[in-house]
């Protein structure tokens, strides 16, 4: 279903993310769960 670069780009995603700081995190994590369905239509 998803080819391996989509996994590559989930993983320097994934690693980006955690680099930013935690007070920043909550409102990324809100924009992807308003994103999510959008991108996954």
């Amino acid at each position: 279903m998803f080819s391996s670069e989509d996994e590559g780009d989930t993983e320097c995603l994934t690693l980006y993310v955690l680099q930013i700081p935690v007070q920043n995190r909550w409102d990324m994590i809100q924009m992807a769960m308003k994103l999510w369905p959008l991108i996954f239509m």
